[in-house]
């Protein structure tokens, strides 16, 4: 399993990508500064699956492009790519407004600090999810 996070923030980044790869010694982690780079790698690797990430958790707040900037552009992208990905949005302050996103794309909205327990989840429910694929 890939878990993609993208996330303006080099220390929110790395907190992340800790509390996944501390969680499952069988999740590969990459990281992407910014929503347009993370695009950019799907663009690159659309045809080929292995590349594409399984889950992609992304910051709301990001300068340059957004969050919901980012699930507009991948909207757009996601019939071209071999694998979709299951997205988690992440914000440090979630509004109602937040919560109106395609329910097929986005599986959840959650809060930072990210934390332990909640990565184990988002990886446990989506294994089983691949296992059952």
């Amino acid at each position: 399993m890939t878990i993609a996070v993208i996330d303006d923030d080099a220390l929110d980044r790395q907190i992340c990508s800790t509390l996944i790869k501390l969680t499952s010694k069988n999740v590969q982690v990459i990281e992407f500064s910014n929503g347009q780079a993370a695009l950019r790698h799907y663009f690159e690797n659309a045809e080929q699956a292995d590349n594409i990430p399984d889950i992609v958790i992304v910051d709301i707040k990001m300068p340059l492009m957004n969050g919901w900037e980012y699930l507009e552009a991948y909207e757009i992208m996601e019939p071209r790519l071999a694998k979709k990905p299951v997205h988690y949005i992440c914000t440090s302050s979630i509004d109602p407004k937040d919560l109106n996103c395609r329910e097929d794309i986005v599986k959840a909205i959650f809060s930072k600090p990210f934390d332990k327990e909640y990565a184990q989840l988002m990886i446990e429910e989506n294994s089983l999810k691949s296992a059952g694929s």
